[in-house]
């Protein structure tokens, strides 16, 4: 604690010098205050922590500190704030940024998302014309629309070397023939239906085809499954064809 003196004259006329024990603390030094000097304000305990507090908050934006760099000290800080409705209420009155209110209510940053590395893939070739089986989701009527959408799923899993490229289950798309047109009309007065394509694992669309043969001109095939008898319904879901892919075609899979 560093001493100061200083002289006063009494009423005698002859100085005296005083000594001087009373101090106030400023970090790395200390200062004596002449007695009857007002005393300067104890510094909160938790300030003295290092914990940021409402009043520290105040303080910042007082002095004009940049509301990101406040954002960022709160997070690097222990904080020990009071978000009640009062205490809002002076944060607001005091200009006190709303996100940096909003910072104070949620001190820890966001934990970063872990960014997953793609997944290594190669491709692998679909042939032309081979064959897969697919299901019919729902029933077809005795008098379907031309231009009706079709919908199938992959009876099971379609490979080549090892890898899946067509899943159980995935979705095949199709459409009943419009008559009248070269190479898609009606046989022997029943319904036609053309195929258009199935999702692969890749999430692209394979173009694919009802019936065998290269070239996409062979894509017709009656919608009426063989030895149905049903009146109900030209063709009931459940009723099981084969879909050809229409073109060499790749799909990336995985390694």
């Amino acid at each position: 604690m560093i001493g100061l003196s200083f002289a006063y004259w009494g009423m005698c006329g002859r100085s005296r010098n005083v000594r001087v024990k009373r101090s106030v603390g400023i970090p790395g030094l200390s200062i004596a205050i002449p007695p009857g000097a007002p005393a300067a304000p104890d510094t909160p305990l938790l300030e003295k922590k290092g914990v940021l507090t409402n009043q520290s908050i105040i303080e910042m934006v007082g002095a004009e500190v940049p509301e990101a760099v406040i954002i960022g000290h709160i997070r690097a800080s222990k904080t020990k704030f009071d978000l009640s409705t009062t205490e809002i209420i002076k944060l607001s009155q005091a200009d006190v940024p709303a996100a940096v209110i909003e910072a104070m209510r949620k001190p820890v940053a966001p934990a970063a998302v872990a960014v997953t590395p793609p997944a290594v893939t190669r491709q692998v070739v679909l042939v032309d014309s081979v064959p897969f089986e697919i299901t019919l989701m729902e029933d077809v009527p005795n008098d379907p629309a031309e231009g009706l959408a079709l919908h199938f799923e992959a009876a099971k899993d379609y490979q080549v070397d090892g890898a899946v490229v067509i899943a159980k289950g995935a979705a095949v798309t199709g459409e009943v023939l419009a008559a009248g047109k070269k190479n898609i009309l009606r046989r022997g007065g029943k319904p036609m239906f053309r195929l258009i394509a199935v999702d692969a694992v890749d999430r692209t669309k394979v173009k694919v085809k009802a019936a065998p043969g290269r070239g996409s001109e062979k894509n017709e095939r009656n919608v009426e499954p063989p030895g149905h008898r049903g009146k109900e319904s030209l063709a009931p879901a459940g009723s099981t064809y084969l879909a050809y892919i229409d073109g060499d075609q790749t799909v990336a899979v995985k390694k």
